[in-house]
């Protein structure tokens, strides 16, 4: 007959709800709030949630690079438009032109990356989005 002692069962119950937090733990911001996915919704309130984070980067004609997004730059938004860039530091010699980003938690999504102007070193991919 099974007759597991308390302890064990302590250890059992804990050690399921650590698997069973992990995929939503992964996903988390480190705020306690869950990342966005990027993959169907470019907006800046999405960026800024993954200040910090680094993406997988590559065009048809560049190897695959990393990049981490380290700012977004520009103006709040005003009226129906909101305008502003995704600052990117990694490699700054990489090509303008439209890149595929990946990310485990952002999904996969396609930006046009162009050395910034308004900060050298830096890549940006200009953002202007119709609010409704």
């Amino acid at each position: 007959m099974f007759n597991p002692k308390r302890r064990t069962l302590l250890k059992l119950g804990t050690g399921l709800a650590a698997t069973l937090a992990l995929p939503a733990l992964a996903k988390s911001n480190g705020k306690g709030g869950q990342l966005p996915s990027l993959a169907n919704d470019l907006s800046r309130s999405n960026f800024a949630a993954y200040i910090g984070q680094e993406f997988s980067a590559q065009n048809s004609g560049s190897p695959l690079t990393t990049l981490r997004l380290v700012a977004l730059d520009g103006e709040l938004p005003n009226g129906s438009i909101d305008c502003f860039q995704v600052l990117f530091s990694g490699d700054p010699t990489l090509p303008s032109g439209t890149y595929q980003l990946t990310h485990p938690n952002a999904g996969s999504f396609q930006l046009y990356l162009d050395p910034s102007r308004s900060q050298p070193g830096y890549l940006a991919a200009p953002c202007a989005l119709l609010r409704p």
